[in-house]
């Protein structure tokens, strides 16, 4: 895979770094509207482990089904913070562009 350069700098690499750190604030924004909607914390720390508990589940069943999803900073910050939704986007996408 050849890298897309522009001035000498891996703009694919810079779009990746962007995207995890937007990711990350979106979780923190989460977060603070959770807290600030009497959410316990404990509520939203389980959403995330519950989307992660999933994704293990799918990958350890991947020899099997045949769908996997990659383990990489994006899914696990996406993952994390959306939980079931993401999970079931990233499923999608993988089945409609085989991903």
């Amino acid at each position: 895979m050849r890298d897309f350069l522009l001035f000498g700098v891996n703009v694919l690499k810079i779009l990746g770094i962007c995207a995890v750190v937007l990711l990350g604030v979106f979780y923190l924004i989460i977060f603070a509207f959770g807290v600030i909607r009497g959410k316990a914390i404990r509520k939203i720390l389980l959403n995330g482990i519950i989307g992660i508990t999933i994704w293990i589940i799918i990958n350890l069943t991947a020899k099997y089904s045949g769908v996997r999803i990659p383990v990489n900073p994006y899914t696990a910050v996406g993952i994390s913070t959306f939980s079931v939704p993401c999970i079931i986007a990233l499923l999608v996408l993988q089945v409609l562009f085989k991903i």
